[in-house]
């Protein structure tokens, strides 16, 4: 299972000090920067922040 959190940008350091990250903070093309974490009981938690989107996402087609 894999559940999606969205906070502030400034949240990202306090969360990652609290959970186990398996996979490190990261900013995507698409608008997302985010790390992926594990729970006690497995479940994995994407913790995004939207930021803009940049490369070919920045100006979809119309």
């Amino acid at each position: 299972m894999l559940v999606n959190l969205e906070v502030d940008d400034a949240e990202h350091e306090r969360v990652r000090d609290l959970v186990r990250v398996v996979l490190p903070l990261r900013s995507v093309s698409f608008g997302q920067r985010h790390f992926i974490a594990e729970g006690p009981d497995g479940v994995l938690v994407d913790v995004i922040t939207p930021i803009p989107p940049t490369g070919e996402y920045a100006d979809p087609p119309a």
